[in-house]
């Protein structure tokens, strides 16, 4: 049942995208203090950049969707060369991509995932910080491009390192130590389109926006492995991927629907294989394998990039919210993702046009709340027949 006392809750009050009083004091405090030396720039700028660094120190979903860019800048600045600065757990998504000259990696304690104390964070925190600056010194940028909107992002780093020009978004704070910002418009348009309204300040990116779009590239080596592994398992061409782990724990779907919907894609004659990884996932996978032997479970037993190509050569995705649907859309993969109400769907959901979202409808969402309540009806209303009548809409498309 609804907890009575969720209210929807905007998740930009003013100029920022967080709502936490004392960072909101600190970090006001601050912009105040910066913008009184340097107001930044909202006028477009007219440059040709030999060197480019595009900053996304989020996690894995984010740094797919800000790989969009890439498309357009190699287009509009043909001849530069282009560097990217994530968290060291998104590193994968840049393997072997023709257009990324240097990968830098950032892991800022804030958005550090790992089970250990404050004072560890803090240490890869330093580390990882001084790694970077010394790094990106030495290459030398001529622009950098900060594409997270919220706090923590790169630009404390960036201006650190001495990039001359840097443009990216005032809602994560610091933004006074931008040369050139814009304010954060909050609406119902998907995160891509905000990366080509920031893009929209190059003014030799403007006839390119519309390339904008997440890709993820594959070596034929990576494509060599995942033939050799589907031969040697006998999986046919054609399957559906479940991939049933989530950003959190609050985005779980009910084990028993994983059942359920397994159950009514046999009848139908589909042929299944199952991902995940951590023993949670791997307990759910071989609850759904149990129904039949010819459901095909590989969860926990391959690295993240064969698991992109395992999605990649699937006939569609079925998949909660998570990476796993960003990996379809820059696969150019069909996908049906069950979502919780805890954010906007419209500005995550997998960007493509064959990416269906779907939200069991709650009156509270979307609440905006990082760990969502003890209920969860936005998601665990979700039921197995819903999503299989959208398995069946999208492949019958």
């Amino acid at each position: 049942m609804i907890d009575a006392d969720i209210r929807r809750r905007a998740p930009k009050r003013g100029r920022y995208l967080f709502r936490h009083p004392a960072l909101r004091t600190v970090i006001g405090g601050l912009d105040a203090v910066l913008e009184t030396l340097h107001r930044p720039s909202p006028e477009p700028l007219d440059i040709r950049p030999g060197k480019i660094l595009v900053c996304n120190q989020a996690h894995i979903g984010d740094a797919i969707l800000a790989t969009s860019v890439l498309p357009v800048l190699r287009a509009a600045f043909p001849e530069a060369r282009i560097g990217f600065l994530v968290h060291p757990g998104s590193a994968e998504v840049l393997a072997d991509h023709p257009d990324i000259a240097w990968a830098h990696c950032f892991s800022h304690w804030r958005l550090d995932r790992q089970e250990s104390a404050l004072w560890r964070k803090l240490a890869r925190d330093g580390r990882s910080r001084y790694a970077a600056i010394r790094d990106i010194r030495a290459i030398g940028y001529d622009l950098a491009l900060d594409l997270y909107p919220y706090f923590p992002n790169s630009i404390p780093l960036l201006f650190a390192a001495g990039i001359p020009l840097r443009l990216g978004w005032t809602s994560g704070g610091c933004g006074g130590l931008l040369t050139h910002a814009l304010d954060w418009s909050h609406g119902p348009d998907h995160v891509v389109d905000h990366h080509r309204r920031l893009l929209g300040q190059l003014t030799a990116c403007r006839e390119h926006l519309p390339l904008a779009r997440p890709r993820l590239h594959a070596s034929e080596t990576l494509r060599r492995r995942w033939r050799e592994l589907a031969a040697a398992r006998g999986i046919p061409a054609g399957f559906i991927a479940f991939h049933v782990g989530a950003g959190g724990v609050h985005r779980h779907w009910p084990d028993g629907h994983w059942r359920e919907l397994a159950a009514l894609c046999l009848e139908r004659g589909l042929s299944l294989v199952l991902l995940g990884h951590g023993l949670r996932e791997q307990a759910v996978c071989r609850a759904i394998a149990g129904l039949s032997g010819t459901i095909h479970d590989l969860s926990g037993q391959l690295d993240w990039r064969l698991m992109t190509e395992a999605i990649a050569q699937a006939r569609l995705l079925v998949g909660l919210e998570s990476a796993s649907g960003h990996i379809a859309a820059a696969r150019a993969v069909p996908a049906v993702s069950i979502y919780s109400g805890t954010t906007q769907t419209s500005i995550w959901r997998p960007y493509h046009p064959a990416a269906k979202t779907l939200v069991h409808p709650v009156p509270c969402s979307p609440c905006h709340l990082s760990g969502g309540c003890p209920g969860m009806e936005c998601v665990q209303g979700t039921t197995s027949e819903a999503v299989f009548a959208e398995i069946v809409r999208v492949l019958d498309a």
